[in-house]
């Protein structure tokens, strides 16, 4: 029995172990917004995507529903962008990325980051109406997303280092109205480390930490009531 308690209580021990070193390794943090972050209007609206909440992060820039919105990246954080601007206007077009692209360093010939300092526009575009550059329809250049949901890649700088993440952009409507919303984001706390668009905190850490105070608590429990019935013999 006493055999049986000892590897129980190192199987606790280290299944905590195993789930606060996992997570000291790296986190994904998971955020919603705490307004409505929709394009269809004119307005911008500041946000913050990081868990410290005292400067925003990003402006969603909105024109109007025959216009354009885009993404204006606040300090030094970035927005994954085209490599060139497009139409008259000369702006950079955020492309909408699939589930599972890995959003990092890395990029593509076709793409790359845009800051705040990129060009005078200050912002990359996530839609486009009939108002705000016509002459792309004609070029063939629809909107990243158009149509569908999708994901925008950002990177967040902190602490001297970049932290790579997504966000979910859905635009239902039909071509030649800029009209949606941003969904929900997350970003990677590991330092210079990419990350997979749509990838959200694993609940595998949770679980493990879990398991194993439940086997902790379990065990102290079961000791204390042998002892009490020891005792009474």
């Amino acid at each position: 029995m006493k055999r049986t308690e000892f590897k129980l209580q190192h199987v606790a021990i280290a299944l905590v172990y195993l789930a606060t070193s996992t997570s000291a390794l790296a986190e994904i943090i998971y955020g919603t917004p705490q307004q409505g972050l929709y394009f269809n209007t004119a307005g911008d609206i500041s946000f913050d995507v990081d868990v410290k909440g005292n400067v925003p992060d990003f402006t969603l820039v909105s024109e109007s529903l025959f216009a354009t919105a885009g993404l204006a990246p606040q300090g030094d954080n970035r927005v994954l962008s085209t490599t060139g601007p497009y139409g008259a206007d000369g702006y950079f077009w955020i492309p909408a990325l699939p589930k599972g692209y890995s959003i990092g360093s890395s990029v593509d010939a076709a793409q790359t980051w845009y800051g705040a300092s990129t060009d005078l526009n200050g912002q990359a575009l996530i839609g486009l109406g009939p108002y705000g550059a016509v002459e792309s329809y004609f070029l063939n250049q629809t909107p990243p997303f158009d149509g569908f949901t999708a994901y925008a890649g950002f990177d967040l700088v902190y602490d001297g280092a970049d932290h790579y993440g997504w966000m979910r952009i859905s635009d239902p409507y039909p071509p030649m109205f800029c009209a949606g919303e941003i969904l929900d984001w997350a970003y990677e706390t590991a330092p210079n480390t990419a990350l997979l668009a749509g990838a959200v905190p694993e609940p595998g850490s949770v679980v493990l930490f879990e398991l194993g105070v439940v086997l902790l608590t379990w065990r102290v429990g079961f000791r204390r009531t042998r002892h009490a019935l020891l005792a009474t013999w």
